[in-house]
Parts: structure tokens; C-alpha cells; sequence
């Protein structure tokens, strides 16, 4: 477990950087900035404090979703049109279902009213790890946001398109 943790920390610390250092800033840099940022402290306090389970199922999540996020990409830019878009619809899907179901309904009512009588009371760490957690909460909402955008122009005009990308 614990090799599992290093490794999404080494991740998401090394993401930070190359964030800001190396990848081509698009209209969502910030809120992607604030959300690896939120997710490394999530992993590293996850970590620190023992919530094995909450933080692997948090992880479990949301590695899911990134993994067809991923597939989807590589099938378009290897030119297989139909099967990005069937990697992108399960995308779609698996975004709404563990990011914007489950994750809320599961992982943050636990730790809204478990977490409290585990740690013998709402200390400051229940409201970062909490704060943190509805803090990515938002930023799923937000993109997926984006995300319908895509489904609308993809509908629309049979092109997909990254809609996080500038109109120059």
C-alpha cells in the first residue's frame, strides 16, 4: 500500500512542476495547478495519518477515469476515430458515475460524518483533508462542464475538440 501512495505522491508532486514549468498553458491551468496541488496534500496527509482506506478509494476513483481520459486521447491520435469516441463516451460516463456519484455520496459523507469519531472529534486535520476533498469536488464539476461542452460540439458538428484549448 504504502509503494502505491509513493508513487501517486510522486506523481502528482512532479505534475506540479510540470504544470507550471513544461506543459502548454491551457484556460484550465489554474484550477488543474490547485487540483494536483490538493491531491498531492491529500495523498501526503492520506499518508501521514493512516487513511488507508478512504485514500486508496479515493485514488481508485480517480485513477479510472484517467485511464480511458488517456485511451481516448492515444486512439485519436493514432486516427481511431471510432474507438476515441467509444473510450471517450465511456469517459463521460465513468466521469459522472465516480467522480460526481460516487466519490461525494461515498468518500466525502465519510469523511464528513465518520471521520470525526475516528479522530475523537473535528481537529484541524477533518477540516483540511475535508476542505481539500470538496475543493476537487468543485474542480470535477467544473470540468465536467468542459466535458459537456466537448459532448455538444462532438453532437453538433461531428468534430471533437479540446474545448480547454485557446481560440487563437
Amino acid at each position: 500500500m504504502r509503494l502505491l501512495y509513493n508513487l501517486e505522491l510522486g506523481f502528482y508532486v512532479s505534475s506540479i512542476f510540470m504544470i507550471q514549468c513544461w506543459e502548454v498553458r491551457r484556460k484550465d491551468h489554474w484550477p488543474m495547478f490547485c487540483h494536483h496541488i490538493a491531491t498531492a496534500t491529500l495523498i501526503a496527509t492520506s499518508l501521514r495519518f493512516s487513511f488507508w482506506r478512504i485514500g486508496t478509494v479515493v485514488m481508485l476513483l480517480h485513477d479510472a477515469n484517467d485511464v480511458l481520459m488517456e485511451a481516448a486521447k492515444l486512439a485519436k491520435y493514432c486516427k481511431k476515430e471510432d474507438l476515441s469516441l467509444g473510450l471517450f463516451a465511456s469517459f463521460v460516463v465513468a466521469w459522472l458515475g465516480l467522480r460526481l456519484l460516487a466519490f461525494p455520496l461515498m468518500v466525502i459523507r465519510s469523511t464528513l460524518y465518520e471521520m470525526p469519531s475516528i479522530l475523537g472529534g473535528k481537529t484541524n486535520s477533518y477540516y483540511m483533508f475535508n476542505g481539500l476533498l470538496l475543493m476537487l469536488l468543485v474542480l470535477h464539476c467544473y470540468w465536467f462542464t468542459l466535458i459537456l461542452r466537448v459532448v455538444w460540439v462532438t453532437l453538433t458538428t461531428g468534430q471533437t475538440q479540446d474545448v480547454r484549448e485557446d481560440d487563437d
